[in-house]
């Protein structure tokens, strides 16, 4: 396991019951997955567009 991961850290918070810790860590990986997810959803439809040759939608 890679030092200073965020896998590292809530592993480490799990062993040494550090529940506050153990919160933020899951709200950090909950954030970063719904970002990530936001990016390819975002991605995925510039990408669909410009292979279909279709404008962007307005407002977004």
């Amino acid at each position: 396991m890679p030092k200073g991961s965020i896998g590292e850290r809530l592993q480490q918070a799990k062993v040494y019951l550090d529940t506050p810790d153990l919160f933020a860590w899951t709200l950090v990986i909950v954030a970063v997955s719904w970002a990530f997810g936001r990016l390819a959803l975002w991605a995925f439809d510039a990408l669909g567009r410009r292979l279909a040759g279709m404008p962007r939608r307005v407002g977004r």
